[in-house]
């Protein structure tokens, strides 16, 4: 016997597919209830933790860095306790044994759990840790640099810092307007150590050679300007800005995290585009 589809089945799958929700689960269409639908959208939290380092001289500290996903809120037990922020980082109190540092996140979608565990041992051999936080800025924003160090007993600042510098601490930067690169070397009577972060900034400057000649040999003489294009993938471009006049060779944007690729074309007064210049990328943190 034929049989017609069940009106109510079909309309409830077709609203769901529009909402972003797979066809494999539309299996739990058609009871009216829309629960199916509000649990596919909580995606479960997730947590990372790392100690840098993992192995101190007794008495000595760790940075601890987090991040975490789809949690509203973290809590620190073990070799530290408390409230903390779903990403951040933190320096530990000093250390005397072997301890773990566990670090529990909750959010709509369950939770998730993260343990780093620090060693305790004899060894002199000098170490140093630095990180920034954020690692990337929008331009005109600071960070915060963070390190710390063991087995040693003076460090010095190099790159985009001067100057001594305490063997643990944390310190704003001046507002970036480049990419920059933060050095810290320290020494012991176990020997030397360095430690490097670069702190990218959140936006492209691109420049470019004006053209004066057309593609056959002759004088260019109806340049009106050039377009900017740039993407998340190696020739695909989902953006773009026209940019005014023969003489602007110059173009800067700003950049959410990842990694980016851009091209230029120059275009004449009837509105022609040139190809596309070579492509070049940055990734921004």
């Amino acid at each position: 016997m034929h049989r017609t589809p069940n009106k109510q089945f079909t309309e409830q799958c077709a609203r769901l597919t529009l909402s972003g929700v797979a066809c494999f689960l539309l299996v739990a269409c058609g009871g009216g209830s829309g629960g199916s639908e509000a649990a596919a959208s909580q995606s479960p939290p997730t947590v990372s933790l790392t100690a840098s380092p993992s192995s101190v001289a007794s008495g000595g500290t760790t940075m601890l860095t987090w991040t975490s996903s789809n949690a509203a809120s973290c809590t620190a037990t073990g070799g530290w306790t408390g409230s903390r922020a779903v990403n951040g980082s933190a320096q530990s109190a000093a250390i005397t044994s072997t301890t773990t540092f566990t670090l529990n996140c909750d959010g709509p979608g369950g939770g998730a759990v993260a343990r780093a565990t620090v060693n305790v041992g004899a060894s002199s051999s000098p170490s140093v840790q630095l990180t920034a936080s954020p690692p990337g800025v929008a331009p005109g924003a600071s960070t915060t640099l963070n390190w710390t160090t063991a087995n040693v007993t003076n460090c010095t600042a190099s790159g985009g810092w001067t100057g001594s510098r305490a063997l643990s601490g944390s310190e704003a930067t001046p507002a970036l307007n480049a990419d920059q690169t933060y050095q810290l070397s320290c020494s012991g009577s176990g020997g030397n150590a360095l430690a490097m972060t670069t702190v990218t900034l959140r936006s492209a400057a691109l420049s470019w050679t004006a053209p004066t000649e057309n593609v056959d040999g002759s004088a260019l003489t109806n340049l009106s300007g050039y377009k900017v294009y740039w993407g998340s993938s190696p020739r695909t471009y989902s953006s773009s800005a026209n940019v005014s006049g023969a003489g602007a060779t110059t173009f800067t944007t700003n950049l959410a995290p990842g990694t980016w690729y851009f091209a230029v074309t120059a275009v004449d007064s009837t509105g022609g585009e040139s190809a596309k210049t070579n492509e070049v990328s940055k990734t921004v943190l």
